[in-house]
Parts: C-alpha cells; sequence; structure tokens
C-alpha cells in the first residue's frame, strides 16, 4: 500500500496516477473529496483530511 499525501497537487497526482496504472495498491489524502473522487473511481481509497488533523491522518496511514 502507497499513502500519497496532497495527491491533487501537481507531484502527488502524476505518483498517485502511476502508481494506480502499474496496479498498485494506492491510498490518497487531501483537502478536497470532490478533487480525490477521480482517484476513488480508478480504485484508490481516498482519505479527506487537514494536514493538521492527527486522528484522521494516524487512521490513513496505520490501517490496511
Amino acid at each position: 500500500m502507497y499513502v500519497i499525501t496532497g495527491a491533487t497537487s501537481r507531484t502527488g497526482n502524476v505518483v498517485a496516477n502511476h502508481l494506480i496504472e502499474k496496479g498498485q495498491s494506492v491510498r490518497v489524502l487531501g483537502r478536497n473529496a470532490e478533487r480525490l473522487s477521480a482517484f476513488a473511481e480508478k480504485g484508490a481509497d481516498i482519505f479527506v483530511a487537514e494536514p493538521s488533523d492527527r486522528t484522521t491522518l494516524t487512521k490513513a496511514l496505520c490501517t490496511t
């Protein structure tokens, strides 16, 4: 499982899409559910969180 933070940024987007295309298991994190929805359609797990949201970030990083 790869976890990509800032998945809707230029770099995060490229990395997440590359891994998804290669068939890897990907979890993407970002602030906006609507912008992350394209990743969900491709099979990625999505987590919506602010960078300061310790609880959600912990869940995203520690659950498989």
